[in-house]
């Protein structure tokens, strides 16, 4: 990643993740991390790796933590939902994502 500027390490990331390279994707997620811990969009989407991956907890951590950063991340989350669901996750549990607010992540687990 040292050759790459953060966007371009993201977006590499992305077109992993899109392409079912998650270890690679979660990878340069964490280095993304590594140099830039607030960074919304990586937390977001390692947090979506960690659901796909069965990490359902830490999946509600780290979606968390970007909601925390970017507070618009809760309607995104709408759409990370139903993706995964389009691919095959059905089994589903509602999770708060914060103490006192009313934010919730639906998270689905394949059967």
């Amino acid at each position: 990643m040292s050759q790459l500027t953060l966007q371009q390490a993201f977006d590499l990331a992305v077109k992993q993740h899109q392409a079912g390279q998650l270890p690679q994707a979660e990878q340069l997620y964490r280095q993304i991390l590594a140099q830039e811990p607030r960074h919304a969009d990586a937390l977001h989407m390692l947090g979506l790796i960690a659901h796909q991956v069965g990490r359902h907890d830490v999946a509600v951590d780290l979606i968390r933590q970007a909601i925390v950063l970017q507070p618009q991340f809760s309607g995104s989350l709408q759409q990370s939902r139903r993706r995964l669901e389009g691919s095959g996750a059905t089994r589903c549990s509602h999770r708060s994502l914060s103490a006192g607010h009313r934010t919730q992540i639906q998270l689905c687990r394949s059967l």
